[in-house]
């Protein structure tokens, strides 16, 4: 038998399945037919672990960039089978949807721990717009702390000269500028802030517009909203010319806020 790989075994199986076949199934045909002498102490979760790091659409640390398979979902269970050239993205990418649960048994411990970190972040995100939105605060309330906790990011983003160069306004939000970052010491470069608190309204153009005229001769503004932005507000602030801004919407928030540590205990 000449000396092959243990990917080139699965290969050689898959070839004559085209339809895929469980893992436990290319495992037993390599065996059968001696296409590969496996040395581990577990051989099934060797061949396991190989196939699914070079597997389109599952991707976790230690996954391959080269992939040779990809993966369908039938009666709960996982079968695999060679990716061609010829597979489209929409094709392998509708395997995605499965539920964690119904591929439980194929996964990886390393698999198993990425899923439940992401879950927790997912969770911890939920937990932190909740807290945003609280219903329990006055809107002036609510307003004052997200303004707060939007400079508070800014600053833990490292922007700014030190922890002491942001600070809130407290102006009027129609157009107004909630806060500013001194990005020297000397406070000759500034970014300016706006915090708009939304529960289900979408930040449109206007409200852009009306951030850039207030900004007046400073070139950098950051927009927060708790909610979404419409695209022809992405359109506008994109399109500026003489001015560079950044738009960021509640989902990107509670991400950078998990990702940076920022209110949470």
């Amino acid at each position: 038998m000449s000396k092959r790989t243990i990917i080139e075994a699965a290969k050689i199986v898959l070839s004559e399945h085209p339809n895929g076949l469980t893992a436990e199934d290319i495992f037993n045909s390599i065996v059968h037919q001696n296409l590969y002498a496996f040395k581990a102490k577990n051989p099934y979760n060797i061949l396991l672990g190989t196939i699914r790091r070079q597997c389109y659409g599952i991707d976790f640390p230690s996954a391959y960039p080269i992939k040779h398979f990809k993966y369908t979902m039938v009666d709960e269970k996982t079968f695999y089978s060679l990716l061609d050239a010829a597979t489209s993205d929409k094709a392998v990418t509708t395997n995605l949807a499965v539920s964690n649960e119904e591929m439980s048994s194929d996964l990886l411990p390393e698999e198993r721990i990425q899923i439940a970190h992401d879950e927790h972040n997912e969770t911890l995100r939920k937990q932190l717009l909740d807290a945003i939105l609280d219903e329990c605060k006055s809107k002036m309330e609510r307003a004052v702390f997200f303004e707060k906790l939007v400079i508070d990011l800014i600053l833990r983003l490292g922007y700014g000269a030190d922890a002491d160069s942001g600070f809130t306004t407290g102006r009027s939000h129609d157009g107004g500028i909630d806060g500013v970052i001194h990005e020297d010491k000397l406070g000759l470069d500034k970014i300016y802030i706006q915090a708009k608190c939304n529960t289900q309204k979408a930040v449109d153009s206007k409200d852009i517009q009306a951030f850039v005229g207030a900004m007046m001769n400073i070139q950098k503004g950051i927009f927060v909203t708790s909610s979404r932005f419409t695209k022809i507000a992405y359109k506008y602030a994109k399109e500026q010319q003489s001015k560079n801004i950044k738009l960021i919407d509640g989902d990107a928030l509670t991400g950078l806020m998990v990702k940076h540590a920022v209110g949470l205990t």
